[in-house]
């Protein structure tokens, strides 16, 4: 539902959809199955539903609980992944890094990135008769990322904000 960011699941056999009450900007769905989803409210973080407790609930006839890893960075809104080893990707807001989460441990990981300028800074909204880059050749430009993807072989795919082109790193 992404007028309510709410997160839910549709039953093909009964043809019916259970909305859980756990709002989520994003989702990700490890090679396990369980479910990931960042959130920002009240703080910023990843929720995880695990296939275990999905199943439980559902049995229960109950919600699920969700396990909540606040993040000291806000995530992207649109930037989850998991990897072939079920660590999970994600773009930091407001920054040019990328973050990975090891669920195992808890432990996460920054990475910075950043991409230079082939002309200048591009102008999201210039003025009507101005140039719509801001010269600077030997600048860094640093785009955020919008959209995140992982492979089995273990490479991080990503498209950055005003970008037509796809990256890949080796995760």
């Amino acid at each position: 539902g992404f007028g309510a960011e709410k997160v839910g699941d549709f039953d093909t056999r009964v043809h019916r959809a259970r909305i859980y009450e756990h709002a989520a900007l994003t989702l990700a769905v490890a090679p396990n199955g369980d479910l990931y989803t960042a959130v920002s409210s009240p703080q910023f973080g990843v929720q995880r539903l695990t296939v275990a407790e999905r199943a439980n609930a559902a049995a229960q006839q109950r919600a699920p609980v969700f396990v909540r890893w606040l993040a000291p960075f806000e995530v992207s809104d649109s930037t989850l992944t998991i990897d072939g080893r079920g660590r999970v990707w994600m773009a930091v807001g407001e920054a040019p890094q990328l973050a990975v989460l090891d669920p195992a441990t808890g432990d996460v990981q920054r990475f910075t990135y950043a991409a230079p300028s082939i002309a200048g800074h591009p102008l999201p909204h210039p003025p009507v008769g101005l140039p719509t880059t801001v010269p600077n050749p030997g600048a860094v430009w640093v785009a955020p990322i919008v959209a995140m993807a992982t492979d089995q072989q273990g490479h991080l795919w990503y498209v950055r904000a005003g970008s037509d082109v796809i990256e890949e790193v080796a995760a």
